[in-house]
């Protein structure tokens, strides 16, 4: 009954239709627009639609309502591009839109559609899981006949699992969930992941972006929906430089999942700030990263080994599985199961023997550029030209001589391609990839993950010979790539002239960050005045780093009016290092404390709260404990303990142990999990 009580209504407003689910490109932004028209114009019927197309005569087509359907909500190109600008038109006018230029725009994407088909959207089951990055497993010669060899082993569910699921259960119940699974390199993060969104999301479209442009390019087409899984694997390649692009994705899409997976060395590397005022040894442009890494908590470790428990679990399923039974012998001794059981270890031996059995010399050559390229920051695929180059230079003199013109061409083929290569079945030394547009030849390599990782930790102090640098500087592929590799070269400082030569390269292909290095090593070299021009010029082309620097610039030579003002301008724009290093020169001049506790606040307002943490050991050493503890107390508040240990410290040192002893409990309550001072347990 009616809530009138004159029966049931006979009007029933048509419920509004569903929004087509397509993948990230030229389809999804004409669905993207005639969904947004359609809400607009207030959802109107698809009978309504029809009726007011098919009514004016200078409409192009006269869809029916289930063509209007089709238009709206099927993940394909309508067939008739007429049929698309008609439904256009009407849903404009009827939210009050300039029909004209809604016409126009569904024209274009119509033609960019047409001529750039979208992938169909999968979700985890169905991509292929190498595809994804899982690594295939080895072949073991008593593999159970029942079992696909080629199919994924049984999986061995480990406490971070559980982790990593509680973590995606969380976008089930609506939320944007960022995680990021770090640890060594075969320790199975990317399995893990796969494992996870099959049993979390596994309906949810799982989409893969090719590199951090692709990502940024999609968050500004606001071609993420909600409902999806965004697949980072090797989450390093993506950030610092689609950072932003990620966080405003997180901040405005729900519910979502962002997962990815890096080395502890990356993370690392992401998550360490400079020292406030210390020497410009290199550029941080990290800082955004760090906020956002910060904000979501997205790490959950992966051990290296299998414990006791894993273990027994393994021992079931490897009853069932000559892979697993293989791995679990290998990795019996040294608990590295899921790396024998991609043949990483195997590997390596195998790499390391010089003797030619499994690489004859030419192959080791062209391994060992590949993996100082990886090392030394070329982190896209590896152009073929850069090896075959750089190979040279890991030659002895008789080795140089091959009777094969396309010696290059056969070694990589023989490592990529050869079964006899493949490790067990499994693992390549390297591995082909197409960076062009559309299907032709490898043009890129990379090197398998176990061997890269392994290369990092023996020759992490070692220098490539001259000839990998003169190929690097000819062939690196990216603009990141030869700022990286520029900052590896001035590290070595006997390779300082390739430095600048890899960031000249970098700033002729219009890369503002590579002004900012350049800036770098010309300050390292005391030519201040062309540090400062190169860094305004990184402004001017809008890098806002470079206003950091310029402050920090300023202070150093005592023009502390100059500093304040660029400091400010600078930490407006997100970087606040400067600000901090006003306020130690002011809190340790003595001249005025208030002044330097007004320049930490200001860093607190733009989200750093070490300015206060700074300050503690400085108020503390000029006997202004009342003060020192206040700034301390509220950075702890702030999410920062470090002021309170420091202030114990210091009262420690100043043999009041009662008050270090309560400050260091208080910094226990505010998070710090270190040394607790004296007394403490």
């Amino acid at each position: 009954m009616s809530r009138d009580g004159a029966g049931p209504s006979r009007v029933r407003r048509a419920r509004p239709v569903a929004q087509a689910r397509v993948a990230p490109g030229p389809l999804h932004d004409l669905k993207a627009l005639l969904y947004r028209l359609y809400v607009e114009a207030g959802a109107p019927t698809l009978e309504e639609i029809a009726r007011l197309a098919r009514e004016d005569q200078r409409l192009p087509g006269a869809p029916s309502r289930d063509g209007v359907l089709r238009v709206l909500s099927k993940p394909e190109v309508p067939a008739n591009q007429a049929d698309a600008v008609a439904v256009a038109v009407v849903l404009a006018r009827l939210a009050r839109w300039d029909a004209a230029d809604a016409a126009r725009r569904v024209r274009d994407h119509w033609v960019a559609a047409r001529l750039h088909p979208a992938e169909a959207l999968r979700t985890v089951a169905q991509w292929d899981p190498v595809r994804l990055g899982v690594h295939p497993a080895i072949e073991a010669d008593d593999t159970t006949p029942h079992r696909d060899a080629g199919a994924m082993t049984s999986y061995v569910e480990r406490e971070h699992d559980q982790v990593l699921r509680e973590r995606l259960a969380q976008a089930v119940g609506g939320r944007a969930v960022f995680a990021v699974l770090v640890g060594g390199s075969c320790t199975g993060k990317t399995r893990a992941l796969y494992e996870a969104v099959a049993a979390v999301l596994p309906r949810w479209p799982l989409l893969v972006p090719g590199h951090a442009a692709q990502l940024v390019e999609w968050v500004a087409q606001d071609a993420v929906d909600a409902d999806t899984v965004l697949w980072l694997n090797e989450t390093q390649r993506f950030l610092p430089e689609a950072g932003a692009a990620l966080a405003e994705l997180l901040q405005r899409v729900r519910p979502l999942a962002v997962v990815g997976s890096m080395w502890p060395q990356y993370w690392n590397a992401l998550v360490t700030p400079p020292h406030p005022g210390g020497p410009a040894a290199s550029v941080d442009l990290r800082a955004q990263t760090r906020t956002l890494l910060e904000a979501h908590g997205p790490r959950i470790a992966v051990p290296e080994r299998f414990d006791a428990t894993d273990t027994q679990v393994l021992d079931v399923l490897a009853r069932d599985d000559g892979r697993l039974r293989a791995a679990a012998l290998a990795g019996a001794g040294d608990g590295r199961v899921i790396q024998h059981l991609t043949g990483g270890p195997e590997l390596v031996e195998l790499f390391e023997d010089e003797s030619g059995e499994f690489f004859t010399p030419l192959e080791r050559a062209v391994i060992s550029a590949a993996l100082d390229a990886r090392r030394l920051g070329h982190a896209s695929p590896i152009p073929p030209t850069l090896l075959a180059e750089a190979a040279a230079g890991y030659l002895s003199d008789r080795g140089l001589v091959s009777d094969d013109p396309q010696w290059a061409e056969t070694a990589l083929r023989a490592i990529c391609r050869d079964p006899r290569k493949h490790v067990n079945g499994a693992i390549t030394a390297l591995t082909e990839q197409r960076v062009a547009p559309g299907v032709g030849p490898a043009d890129g390599y990379s090197p398998a993950d176990y061997l890269d990782q392994h290369a990092r930790r023996t020759r992490e102090r070692k220098c490539a010979p001259t000839a990998f640098w003169d190929a690097a500087e000819r062939h690196a592929r990216t603009t990141r790539d030869l700022g990286d590799l520029g900052d590896s070269a001035r590290r070595c400082t006997r390779h300082d002239v390739y430095a600048e030569r890899l960031y000249l390269r970098s700033i002729a292909a219009g890369d503002a960050q590579g002004l900012l290095h350049l800036a770098v090593m010309r300050e390292s070299a005391d030519e201040v005045e062309e540090a400062e021009r190169l860094y305004r010029q990184a402004v001017d082309a809008g890098e806002s780093f470079g206003l950091e620097q310029l402050a920090r610039l300023r202070i150093i030579v005592g023009d502390w009016a100059a500093g304040e003002v660029l400091a400010r301008q600078a930490a407006a724009a997100g970087h606040t290092t400067a600000l901090r290093l006003l306020a130690v020169l002011w809190d340790g001049s003595g001249s005025d404390p208030d002044k330097a506790e007004g320049l930490a606040r200001e860093a607190l307002g733009a989200g750093d709260v070490g300015g206060l943490v700074d300050l503690v050991s400085s108020r503390a050493r000029a006997g202004d404990w009342e003060r020192a503890e206040r700034m301390a107390r509220e950075a702890a508040g702030a999410g920062n303990p470090y002021g309170l240990v420091n202030l114990a410290m210091s009262h420690e040192r100043a043999g009041d142990l009662e008050a270090a002893a309560r400050l260091y409990r208080l910094a226990a309550d505010a998070g710090y999990r270190g040394s607790q001072g004296p007394g403490s347990e």
